[in-house]
Formats: C-alpha cells, sequence, structure tokens
C-alpha cells in the first residue's frame, strides 16, 4: 500500500505532497521533498512513527525549519513538521508545561508576562522549544537545560516516554538525546518575578540582539559553535570574512557568524561559503571551525577536525 494511503486516515496531521522546503527553512533554501506532513497531536506522531519504520522510509523531523540547510535539489526524505504542537500550559505557581512546537520566543515572552523569570535571555533565539532543548540552545548566559524539569519523547519506535532532566546529560549547543528520539513537550521550572522586571529584559536583550545580528533577513542562525574560550564572529570577523559572498549569499556584516541569504541564494552557496569561511580562520588561527548548523546529508558537508585540507 502506497505510503500516502496509509496515513490519509489519521487523525490530527496536514499532508503536503512534493513540497519545496524553501517554504519551511528560514534560510530560505531547499529542493521538494515526497511529503511534509504537519502533526497536531502526539498520538498521531507516534502513529506516524511506526509507520515509517515499518515501511524503511527516512524521515526527519523539524520545528521552525531555523538552523538547517537543507540541500537544493528533491530529496526522498520525509519531513515531520511539529509546529502543530504549540500548547503552553502553567501548571503550578512556578512550572509551565510546553509543546515541542512552540516558537522559543513565544514560550519567554508567555512566562515573563506571567511573572515567571528563568528564560528570559533565550528571547530572540529562532528555533522551537524541542529543538532548543535537542541544542541545549542558549545566549546571555542562559542555558534551556537550567530551568528544564523532565521532558516527553516518541522513541524511535513510536513509544512516548517521559525522561527527567537527570538523564539527560548536556553540554555546549549538545544534549544526549538520541538523534531518533523526538521531544514533544516539556516542564519547566522557574521562578517567582514581576511582569515588568521580566518583559524589561525581554526589551533590553531583543535591543541588543538588534544591534549585533543581523535580524529579519534569511539565515540559519550562528553557522559556527564558540571554540572554547573564544568566539567563532570574532575570528571570522579578524579573518577578513565580513561580506564575502556566494552566490546569493553573504557573510553578515553585522555579525559574521551568521550567513544571510542575500538575494536567491541556494545551498550550494551557502556550504561553498562556509567552507571558505573555515579556510581562511584556520589559516589565520590553526582553528577549525564546527559547524553548529545542521547540515542535511545530502548536502555536501564540510571538512571534518580530524583532516583539516589547509595545512
Amino acid at each position: 500500500m502506497p505510503l500516502l494511503e496509509r496515513l490519509k486516515d489519521i487523525e490530527g496531521i496536514q499532508i503536503l505532497k512534493d513540497e519545496p522546503m524553501s517554504r519551511h527553512t528560514t534560510l530560505r533554501v531547499g529542493g521538494p521533498v515526497p511529503a511534509y506532513i504537519s502533526v497536531m497531536t502526539v498520538r498521531a506522531l507516534s502513529t506516524l512513527v511506526r509507520i515509517l519504520r515499518e515501511e524503511a522510509l527516512q524521515y526527519i523531523v523539524i520545528g521552525g525549519g531555523s538552523n538547517v540547510v537543507w540541500p537544493d535539489e528533491r530529496t526522498e526524505i520525509v519531513v515531520l513538521s511539529l509546529n502543530g504542537l504549540r500548547h503552553i500550559r502553567i501548571i503550578d505557581e512556578t512550572t509551565v508545561l510546553a509543546g515541542a512546537g512552540v516558537p522559543l520566543s513565544q514560550l519567554v515572552r508567555f512566562t515573563a508576562r506571567q511573572g515567571l523569570k528563568g528564560l528570559e535571555g533565550l528571547f530572540g533565539i529562532p528555533g522551537t522549544v524541542g529543538g532548543a532543548i535537542k541544542g541545549n540552545a542558549g545566549s546571555f548566559g542562559y542555558e534551556i537545560k537550567d530551568a528544564l524539569t523532565s521532558v516527553r519523547i516518541i522513541t524511535q519506535e513510536g513509544e512516548l516516554k517521559g525522561i527527567p532532566k537527570e538523564g539527560i546529560s548536556f553540554s555546549y549547543r549538545n544534549s544526549s538525546l538520541k538523534e531518533g528520539d523526538i521531544v514533544v513537550e516539556a516542564l519547566f521550572n522557574l521562578k517567582r518575578g514581576s511582569p515588568e522586571e521580566s518583559t524589561g529584559l525581554l526589551r533590553e536583550y531583543l535591543r541588543r540582539k538588534r544591534q549585533s545580528q543581523p535580524l529579519g533577513l534569511p539565515s540559519a542562525g550562528c553557522v559556527f559553535k564558540n571554540p572554547e574560550g573564544d568566539f567563532a564572529g570574532r575570528l571570522i570577523d579578524e579573518a577578513g570574512c565580513k561580506g564575502m559572498r556566494s552566490g546569493g549569499m553573504e557573510v553578515s556584516t553585522v555579525h559574521a557568524n551568521f550567513i544571510i541569504n542575500r538575494s536567491g541564494g541556494s545551498a550550494s552557496d551557502f556550504i561553498n561559503l562556509m567552507k571558505a569561511v573555515q579556510e581562511r580562520v584556520f589559516r589565520r588561527f590553526h582553528i577549525l571551525l564546527e559547524p553548529e548548523v545542521r547540515i542535511i546529508p545530502t548536502v555536501t558537508s564540510p571538512p571534518t577536525v580530524t583532516s583539516p585540507p589547509w595545512r
């Protein structure tokens, strides 16, 4: 039975056939996929994962489409979007439950208005709660793990499972959650504060981001992880990379660790420019920057740390 025939009777999903991924990534690149499936319920997601596993089909889960570089060509990958899991509920005075598809900034704004503090520094980070947890998103001295209590995931077998924070190892922009495990919701333990104080912090952090980052332009967010004890943006800037271009992609002149889609750039343009930046930084500082963006495997990956070609 064709896949779409098996899926058509599942409640809580919407399917777009032959959908260009450029419509669903913040970088605005990506060729068509056979099925782009928006998921509205945890039960539907569990059923989907089981069917895709039975059919031995490759699938990828995305939230807001940030932090990802999708191939220009058509890929035979089914995409599951969690944007429908956007529930936020107050459990008690300091505990909040959020679905994986909630935009991170929406959650931060909601908690701030409730007089709950602990997430303010995450305001303005693109992407959703689920992706932020898997990548341990952080900014201004905050990391999402600091406020996290527990998560619920759908395993690769389609089973719903709860994991306390203590069962997850977090590090810089990383967590021990398995690649195939899908975060569907999370509990956060915050502290009581005042709405005025928290919303004031949000305005200040957003002001600082607007001064230092190319907000409002198509990008995938920060391209490289910060090396220990340093900043990728500083290294890229001092290596003379600001304003470098490849096709329609450009290293931002506002923040060097952003590559922006200036005018119809492609994923290939992005990869070529990313490699050129790596090469310049390596030649200048003998540091090979590690990508923070997620490169979908059918796009040629950047050189590995173990074999730098620029010595």
